[in-house]
């Protein structure tokens, strides 16, 4: 039986995903939101949700359409939301993403590198963040 984990990374425009399959990820891109491809099978889904944290240059109003962004890609699949607290903590995105690569087999960093390939620098960012949220939600980061 082939176990399937979707990480999304949510925002207002596009989003990033990833899907991990027997904990190996397989497939990683970019989708407008709130259309999250359709995956066969059953599948588990993990989402990012803000969160209000003291000191940083998000207002109110932005963490409240982030919110509304997850949710609404998200819709009424069985989802399990981490706050970047939850699943990153206070390490800064450049260091978390190096060692995300550092935990990734030669096939896997095949199939993200030939994802941000084919995407702008601005949607890199979500990829990386979907790739490293499922590779910590099963525990490999």
């Amino acid at each position: 039986m082939t176990i399937r984990l979707v990480a999304i990374d949510p925002d207002t425009i596009a989003f990033g995903w990833a899907l991990l399959e027997n904990r190996l990820l397989v497939a990683t891109d970019v989708a407008i939101t709130p259309y999250l491809p359709e995956f066969k099978g059953h599948v588990h889904y993990v989402c990012e949700i803000p969160e209000d944290r003291p000191g940083t240059r998000y207002r109110k109003n932005d963490i409240l359409a982030l919110a509304l962004a997850a949710g609404r890609i998200v819709g009424c699949r069985d989802c399990t939301f981490r706050t970047p607290t939850q699943w990153k903590g206070q390490i800064p995105k450049k260091v978390h993403h190096e060692r995300m690569r550092g935990v990734m087999s030669t096939a896997e960093l095949r199939v993200l590198d030939w994802a941000l390939a084919r995407v702008g620098k601005g949607s890199q960012p979500e990829i990386l963040d979907a790739v490293a949220l499922g590779l910590t939600e099963l525990g490999r980061l």
